[in-house]
């Protein structure tokens, strides 16, 4: 019931906003499931428009795209629009695969019949959107006619994997890993992120392309072995170590590097990738050798979630979730550290002074200390009482 009652709250903000903003009139306002079942009731085209309000592209969109008398009349005729404010609705946005905003997602039925990310003119929507209606290979066609600049080659990528064609998707990730920060540095982000979630699942779906980007982490074992990597080839390395599910590779590293003191800093200058890889090897020894000032880290991590916030207008899903992955690494640093608790309750004072209005913390770190073994009574308390709240 509280899941039901979010999300009803969430149409209606998102239709008073509407309303409140003078939202393009080819927007419908019934809300995401309604208009699904809609379109496929009346055996219409569903298009979601994924957009925040901090995204510049969707709002030119708005202004110009959207009150297009092409594209009002293309949707009149065939088709449903959906905007979803992936602020508002972050667990549709992510069902849905979306990683970049603008994002269109057309749908014929329970069918997906092709998206497209960035900016759209209404010529181009248009054109875009009647060929997907006339069944055309309009998704093939876009894989594979040249594109410009770093997002296009991504959407291209994005596109090929999910046609299933993932070697040419590995071959095009490969190229983009190769020169996009040539082109775009501030992609960097994105690049050890997003990116790096779809060259996984790439990889993890066919073993050739697997090879494809076996072939570039080697590259980089390389340097490794020749004393002549920089930290962004070791950072790389260990991306792609996590890519072709390697990590054991990483582990071994840590664990020799760690075995010096000078190891032991070149360890923490990496301590968020490795603490990575040692959680998935539930190696608690190499966490507390990566993350040696947990608050410290927390601190940074809590900096990057506000200042999230700020761009969005606000907190984009419940603290719990927010905190888990970002400090985890941080909570079993301190749990397992052998010095009669001084980092754990140091740890605890930065979130007591941290959030002082929002206990949520609470639960994420009694789910962590189950997760590495060091549940205490307090620990058991907290879970108790943050399931009685929520």
């Amino acid at each position: 019931m509280r899941l039901v009652v979010h999300v009803m709250t969430g149409v209606i903000a998102v239709t008073l906003a509407a309303v409140a903003l003078g939202e393009p009139e080819v927007f419908s306002k019934a809300g995401y499931d309604a208009d699904r079942a809609a379109a496929i009731e009346q055996e219409r085209l569903h298009l979601v428009y994924a957009t925040a309000t901090w995204c510049p592209p969707c709002q030119r969109m708005k202004t110009t795209t959207w009150v297009d008398k092409s594209v009002e009349s293309w949707v009149e005729q065939h088709g449903i629009v959906t905007a979803l404010d992936v602020d508002d609705f972050p667990k549709i946005a992510q069902d849905l695969g979306v990683r970049a905003m603008p994002t269109m997602i057309l749908f014929e039925g329970d069918e997906e019949l092709g998206r497209t990310v960035g900016y759209q003119s209404a010529a181009d929507l248009v054109a875009w959107m009647e060929a997907g209606r006339k069944g055309e290979d309009f998704v093939r066609a876009r894989a594979d006619a040249p594109v410009d600049g770093v997002r296009g080659k991504l959407d291209r990528a994005r596109e090929m994997k999910r046609r299933g064609e993932f070697v040419a998707a590995a071959q095009a990730y490969a190229d983009l890993w190769d020169t996009m920060l040539d082109e775009e540095p501030s992609m960097v982000g994105v690049r050890l992120s997003f990116m790096v979630r779809d060259m996984t699942e790439v990889a993890q779906a066919d073993d050739e392309a697997s090879g494809i980007f076996r072939k570039i982490k080697d590259r980089e074992q390389a340097k490794i072995n020749a004393g002549t990597a920089t930290d962004d080839d070791i950072r790389d390395w260990m991306h792609l170590n996590q890519i072709v599910g390697s990590q054991t590779d990483t582990i071994a590293w840590a664990e020799e590097a760690a075995a010096t003191d000078t190891g032991r800093e070149t360890v923490r200058r990496f301590g968020r990738d490795v603490a990575e890889a040692a959680i998935l090897a539930q190696r608690w020894d190499l966490v507390t050798i990566a993350i040696d000032d947990p608050v410290a880290t927390a601190e940074r991590w809590a900096d990057i979630l506000d200042q999230g916030d700020r761009i969005a207008g606000g907190r984009t899903m419940d603290r719990p979730m927010r905190l888990l992955n970002p400090m985890r690494p941080s909570i079993i640093a301190a749990l397992h550290a052998d010095d009669d608790g001084v980092k754990e309750r140091a740890l605890i004072r930065f979130f007591e002074k941290q959030y002082p209005d929002d206990d949520g913390w609470k639960a994420v770190f009694a789910a962590v200390a189950a997760q590495c073994g060091k549940l205490r009574e307090d620990h058991s308390e907290w879970l108790n009482e943050s399931e009685g709240t929520h």
